[in-house]
């Protein structure tokens, strides 16, 4: 038991030092309390506690790839004043204000793209949990097929918008 711990321990440092988590694997791997229920009720709840956490971890993911960009925009920013307020701008000095005017706008339509792309997935998501709520009408455990309807998209995202961007 204890060399699990420790090694449970080393892959959590080496994940967080590398500043990569697959939140995927993280919810996978998450026990739930309520896993043990039986009843309708039960399971219901329980999956509405399941799609809350995934739906947390995409949120904390989606913020995490904003504020990161909007680092790297400022950072930029910074980096050509300083260039800007050198006395003696030569050719390598222009030739980085370039580069980094176009990190700047790359980094903004990037930016721009992905708060797209999450209002769209929203829809979507929203538009398949609906299919199933019709298609699941009246039975008691519809809302807990709702729930894995939008768990499943939610993990799905979370995996497209950790291929979409590398931290630093």
């Amino acid at each position: 038991m204890r060399s699990y711990v420790i090694l449970l321990f080393i892959v959590s440092c080496c994940q967080i030092s590398f500043g990569q988590i697959d939140l995927v694997a993280k919810f996978k791997a998450h026990k739930f309390p309520c896993d043990s229920g039986v009843t309708s009720l039960e399971a219901n709840i329980c999956s509405g506690v399941k799609r809350d956490y995934a739906d947390s971890l995409l949120n904390h993911l989606y913020n995490k790839i904003i504020r990161s960009l909007d680092k790297e925009i400022r950072e930029a920013k910074k980096e050509i004043s300083a260039e800007q307020s050198k006395k003696d701008s030569g050719t390598e000095s222009k030739e980085n204000i370039k580069f980094l005017l176009k990190e700047i706008q790359r980094n903004q339509r990037l930016r721009i793209s992905i708060i797209k792309s999450q209002k769209e997935w929203i829809k979507v998501r929203d538009y398949n949990a609906e299919v199933i709520r019709i298609s699941c009408e009246g039975a008691t455990s519809c809302t807990s097929m709702e729930n894995q309807s939008l768990l499943d998209d939610t993990l799905e995202r979370i995996k497209i918008l950790e291929s979409f961007y590398e931290f630093p």
